[in-house]
């Protein structure tokens, strides 16, 4: 519109140097010629005049909708150009301007986050890189994420890119009123006013780093960035799961920064927890590892846990290593980078902010990296596997390299008692700091595997008066007892447990486990028989105790009672062996419909 203008306006000045020189010479044709040129120029000028005030009124109700910035002004704002494009009657000057007013309202959404519920704007307000998140995590974002795939994550990619190269466009060009807005939102998004040779640097990286590995790390840190670590976990979960073709270096870096980096300790409340978090905390909380202690609740799967230990403290160097050479790649993710590296490397100092000093720090400390716990891990396997003297000898050894790892020096207590060491076993004892429950147990425990009843007991009585302790000592001895093969005394310690709480479900399942172990199946199904109403994983223990005992009938009666879904795989394999061996069709068909 500018450039007609110009153009125009040197029509007109023309005709007027024409006119002005034919009056001066006397050629008084010339000055008629150059009056009606003139008048056709403003005649022109005139029409097109009213051309453009009719699109300038359209122009103003547009702009007022686009200021309004909501979801409503936005739906109204997008018909009313779907309207005018699809009418045909505009010029290409005109098509161009709303084109871009077009690009200017989607980057706009996609910076608030509207319409989350929209696959293609969510993946889309994720790559919208900004000074600040503008929205946090929302049920519709987290509903999307079930449907990702790294197909649209690269359309999505490729799609803002354009957006962000328009955005320069009309930034950078004279497009009156929009140039205005173009401005104001590349400042809005990154917080500096617009000056174009800087925007071009800023936008050009942005935009190459967008699509680079179809765009997934710009995507995950960007999501990170903004605060939406949820969505970024669900993500990388649900492109993990779906087996999504991607570099696996990149998928595993980009899985653990969008894991660790919301993770702040463990909150096992049971087996399978412990293995979903067994990672995170190698990676980051070792020292909560309450598995890496051989009295712990996961004693039965001490060898399985360590194993994954292992593995998880010899993970943790490659990944460091991966997330220094991401880093060089997004630095502008910086923060990321460092809030990681200082939960990996447990190093925090403020003037490692650069990616060269982190370096510098991970050569330095490579070596030495989790050392005391692989030691530990090591100790724990061998401890499982029997072989009381090499997990001494291990557990020395990562005492050696940090002499205050608590779990070594509790775990020295159990090689000493199994070796029948009492003096080495005494020396330990005094060498700990006996005023916390963990320390106490252990200590009564480790007593009972040296065969020291007597011994033990003070520690016990000490341990009853900890707030909470009161009256679960005997029902925690007797699981240690049970665990240790210490059977005898498992069932001495589980009937005390009952009698002081009689109505305590879980110590009379315990109690029963006892009494199987001990051989006494009889009193084993006795105590189960007090129980009024079991939970469902409970049948299958009692369907093996009555089978076990020649309960034929009582133990068909059992897994008719078994509702769908309660068994595993192995439970419900076991349980269609024996309803083949009775020849039982309509137990075979009540478990068919089980699986």
């Amino acid at each position: 519109m500018a450039v007609r203008r110009w153009i125009s306006v040197g029509w007109l000045v023309g005709a007027a140097c024409v006119a002005g020189l034919g009056l001066w010479l006397g050629q008084y044709l010339a000055v008629v010629v150059a009056i009606s040129w003139g008048t056709v120029e403003i005649a022109l000028q005139i029409r097109s005049a009213r051309s453009i005030y009719r699109f300038l009124g359209g122009f103003g109700h547009l702009m007022s909708l686009y200021g309004k910035n909501d979801a409503a002004s936005h739906r109204i704002l997008d018909s009313r150009i779907q309207e005018l494009v699809i009418g045909g009657r505009l010029s290409h000057e005109q098509n161009a301007w709303l084109e871009r007013l077009r690009a200017l309202v989607e980057l706009r959404s996609l910076l608030f986050g509207k319409n989350l519920a929209d696959r293609k704007n969510a993946l889309g307000s994720l790559f919208i890189y900004s000074h600040q998140p503008f929205w946090k995590d929302t049920p519709e974002m987290l509903s999307v994420m079930e449907q990702v795939s790294m197909s649209l994550v690269t359309e999505a990619s490729t799609h803002v890119a354009d957006l962000y190269w328009r955005l320069l466009d009309i930034a950078s060009s004279d497009w009156g009123e929009l140039t205005i807005q173009a401005r104001g939102l590349y400042q809005e998004m990154f917080n500096k006013p617009f000056v174009k040779a800087q925007a071009q640097e800023v936008i050009g990286k942005l935009t190459d780093q967008m699509q680079r590995d179809g765009g997934l790390p710009f995507v995950i840190l960007n999501t990170v960035k903004m605060d939406r670590t949820v969505t970024a976990q669900s993500m990388m979960r649900r492109l993990v799961e779906n087996g999504e073709t991607m570099d696996d270096e990149i998928r595993t870096t980009l899985y653990w920064c969008a894991e660790l980096v919301r993770f702040q300790s463990p909150e096992e409340s049971g087996f399978d927890d412990a293995l979903k978090t067994l990672y995170h905390v190698c990676l980051i909380a070792p020292d909560q590892a309450e598995w890496l202690e051989i009295d712990s609740p996961y004693f039965p799967q001490l060898e399985t846990l360590n194993e994954m230990a292992r593995e998880g403290f010899l993970f943790k160097e490659s990944l460091v290593d991966s997330l220094l050479s991401l880093w060089a790649g997004y630095d502008q993710f910086s923060g990321i980078f460092q809030a990681l590296l200082i939960k990996l490397l447990g190093v925090n100092n403020k003037i490692y902010d650069r990616r060269d000093i982190w370096a510098r720090v991970w050569e330095h400390s490579r070596d030495g990296l989790n050392r005391e716990y692989l030691w530990l891990a090591e100790g724990n396997i061998a401890y499982a596997q029997g072989n009381w003297s090499l997990a001494q000898e291990c557990f020395e050894t990562a005492l050696g390299l940090s002499p205050k790892l608590s779990q070594a020096m509790l775990n020295r207590l159990f090689t000493a008692a199994r070796l029948k060491d009492s003096r080495r076993h005494r020396a330990v004892v005094e060498a700990l700091t006996q005023d916390d429950p963990k320390t106490l147990y252990s200590i009564a425990d480790s007593f009972l595997l040296l065969g020291d009843e007597a011994g033990a007991e003070p520690y016990y009585e000490a341990l009853k008066r900890c707030i909470g302790w009161e009256s679960k000592v005997d029902y925690y001895r007797s699981s240690f007892c049970l665990d240790h093969g210490l059977v005898p005394l498992a069932v001495k310690f589980g009937e005390r447990s009952l009698l002081s709480e009689p109505h305590n479900m879980a110590a009379r399942f315990h109690l029963s486990q006892c009494y199987s172990s001990a051989g006494d199946v009889e009193g084993a199904l006795s105590a189960l028989a007090e129980i009024s109403s079991p939970p469902e994983w409970m049948h299958f223990y009692r369907f093996t105790l009555q089978r076990d005992t020649g309960r034929l009938g009582e133990a068909k009666e059992t897994l008719l009672r078994v509702p769908k879904g309660a068994l595993s795989e192995q439970d419900l394999e076991a349980a269609v062996e024996f309803a083949r061996s009775q020849k039982d069709l309509s137990l075979l068909r009540h478990l068919k419909r089980q699986s």
